[in-house]
């Protein structure tokens, strides 16, 4: 809740204080350079200050790097509260339809909005969902650098971020000159299926590090029958855990 929190005060407030400073210094801030090129990276990017901020205490206390998966919730969080906050400053913006996997009107991506050009769609995956799959992709690299000790593994995150990037400042640039250059890469739509292939990855990853936890401690699969701990039992899950380090 904390970084849900602090996405909107700390991503937010810094985001709306560039936008002022660009526009007293005399930047056309509605220019597809401005509000696309510039805004929608220091958007991206600003959305991350939380997690960082997040992960570096976590790091800081008890020593350890977090999971994909903790990665993700950040994120998600971070990007949930920026979007509350920029929402209330939307003006004459129209979205027609949501996009990406559902089950009848029950969409796995809500904020996910596009709109039809040229009767194409395009659109923009949404804050929460765009900083949650940078956040994975930051995630499995930690774990695929520890794994492997390889580099490369950094381009995966680069690639993510700038791909979220560039989608989110063509959107903004259609918004604001009417440019349809998002319409070549995809419109945005095969963003939420790259989220549900990284997604997949974290879920393995999170299994396979449970598995591997539970081989090296065999006593804890006895206790877990013993008390009949079942997985949505959640507090007694945490509180088991607790106990069976002390």
């Amino acid at each position: 809740m904390a970084v849900f929190f602090q996405g909107i005060v700390i991503s937010g407030l810094i985001t709306f204080l560039l936008y002022k400073l660009l526009s007293i210094s005399g930047a056309d801030v509605n220019s597809v350079a401005i509000n696309g090129w510039v805004i929608g990276f220091a958007e991206e990017l600003f959305k991350l200050f939380p997690v960082g901020i997040a992960v570096y205490f976590i790091y800081k206390q008890r020593e350890v790097i977090c999971n994909p998966s903790d990665f993700l919730i950040l994120s998600v969080m971070s990007g949930t509260g920026f979007s509350m906050l920029e929402k209330t400053f939307w003006k004459d913006v129209s979205f027609p339809f949501t996009y990406g996997p559902h089950i009848g009107k029950l969409y796995f991506f809500p904020d996910a909005l596009g709109v039809f050009v040229d009767d194409r769609a395009l659109g923009y995956i949404g804050h929460s969902a765009a900083t949650g799959l940078v956040g994975m992709s930051v995630g499995i690299a930690f774990y695929l650098s520890r794994k492997f000790k390889k580099n490369w593994v950094w381009a995966i995150p680069s690639f993510v971020f700038i791909w979220v990037y560039v989608e989110h400042a063509l959107l903004n640039a259609y918004y604001e000159d009417g440019v349809k250059a998002l319409l070549k890469i995809g419109g945005g739509l095969v963003t939420p299926y790259i989220f549900i292939i990284f997604l997949a990855a974290v879920l393995f990853i999170d299994i396979r590090n449970l598995v591997a936890w539970l081989k090296k401690n065999p006593g804890a699969i006895k206790i877990l029958k013993s008390k009949k701990i079942f997985f949505f039992k959640t507090l007694h899950f945490f509180n088991f855990l607790a106990s069976f380090k002390r």
